[in-house]
């Protein structure tokens, strides 16, 4: 029942966050008023659908994904994108289903079969499961809904110095930077003038209110065998997240194993944080993003350079320690642990075509590319807005 939304009615957008409300009004809408756009049924997934509901199985696919991951010598993009030829499901489509339930908290505590794994908090920053027959946990971290948000991500911009987890562990990482920076002399890996490790001061302050909690259910869930955390989110979630897993494995090292899927994330700190990400081996790390998505150049262009600017966490990671993602190898099989993937090129025709007109406004496109992804150019495959 309602597996894509093919026409506007309100009624099957009373649960849906605003941002995805007008992302498909505006493509509907073109739709409706020139017949040229030739838009197929399967337009835009409807995460909402009783029969797309998130379900246990499509939790146990990822879970059973990032089990088999380190005996893995190479990863096949296909792999990611669908599951049995479906394009509904698959690693990647359930990561950005997991991205954008957090939106709806009402929804995501009352998902048939999975509630009765829902950890409750009173922070709705970020939801929690907790597998118990898998010793996993999934935390997933809301991007941006109100104007507080909007402050934490745009105008609280400035970078402050990262606070190492203790003197020993900020101790290791520069001898360890030390020898890392002369084994990679030459190679292109950005120039580190300086030992300063800074962050985004409106993300690690919002992180720092919410860890307490996560931290706590991690060292209890320890006890009982918890071994794998899978962490995930969109916007500002995903920078979010990507705290929450560095933070996780300085405390925790290898005991525990740490996966970060992020989805539109902006900048977070500068050239040395990422570098401190990669001493970390965080055990998986995808970024997903469409290239012209102003959200994630916040603060990254040289105009910025005398205030700071923000990287992302692969900037200063040596090509042969990631896999870059080209639209026309998706063929390609991935050996990284890193894997940074631009999907613009999979957006449909249509949407490309409406990204480039000029009667419309810049904000509702920068809202649909900040907020659209698509992993296929298959005609199979649909848009997740």
């Amino acid at each position: 029942m309602y597996l894509y939304y093919d026409k506007i009615n309100k009624k099957y957008f009373e649960k849906y966050y605003l941002n995805r409300i007008i992302n498909i009004e505006y493509i509907l809408n073109i739709n409706n008023n020139n017949s040229v756009y030739n838009l197929p049924f399967n337009i835009i997934f409807n995460y909402y659908a009783d029969s797309n509901i998130l379900k246990l199985n499509h939790i146990n696919e990822l879970i059973k994904f990032y089990n088999e991951l380190p005996n893995k010598k190479s990863i096949c993009y296909n792999k990611l994108i669908k599951s049995k030829n479906n394009y509904n499901y698959g690693i990647l489509p359930n990561l950005l289903n997991l991205s954008y339930i957090v939106y709806n908290n009402n929804l995501s505590k009352n998902i048939p079969i999975l509630k009765n794994y829902f950890i409750n908090s009173k922070a709705e920053y970020y939801i929690m499961y907790y597998i118990p027959n898998k010793n996993t946990l999934i935390i997933s971290f809301r991007g941006t809904v109100d104007y507080n948000d909007l402050y934490i991500g745009t105008i609280n911009t400035n970078r402050i110095k990262y606070n190492f987890i203790t003197k020993k562990k900020e101790k290791s990482y520069f001898k360890w930077r030390e020898k890392f920076l002369k084994e990679n002399k030459g190679s292109n890996l950005p120039e580190l003038n300086d030992n300063k490790v800074y962050v985004h001061n409106g993300y690690i302050k919002r992180y720092n209110y919410i860890k307490t909690h996560i931290l706590n259910n991690i060292k209890e869930y320890k006890k009982k065998g918890l071994n794998k955390v899978i962490l995930t989110g969109h916007s500002m979630g995903s920078s979010i997240a990507t705290l929450c897993g560095m933070n996780i494995k300085e405390i925790y090292e290898d005991k525990i194993k740490v996966f970060i899927s992020s989805f539109g994330g902006p900048g977070l700190g500068n050239r040395n944080l990422s570098l401190y990400f990669l001493y970390l081996n965080i055990d998986s790390y995808i970024r997903i993003y469409n290239r012209d998505d102003p959200i994630i150049k916040l603060k990254n262009n040289i105009w910025y350079k005398p205030l700071g600017r923000l990287r992302h966490v692969n900037y200063s990671v040596p090509i042969k320690y990631k896999d870059i993602l080209e639209s026309k190898c998706i063929q390609k099989k991935y050996k990284n642990k890193i894997i940074i993937n631009d999907c613009q090129d999979f957006l449909p025709k249509y949407v490309k075509n409406l990204l480039e007109s000029k009667n419309y406004k810049n904000e509702k496109k920068y809202r649909l590319l900040h907020s659209s992804f698509r992993f296929s150019n298959d005609k199979e495959a649909p848009l997740f807005t």
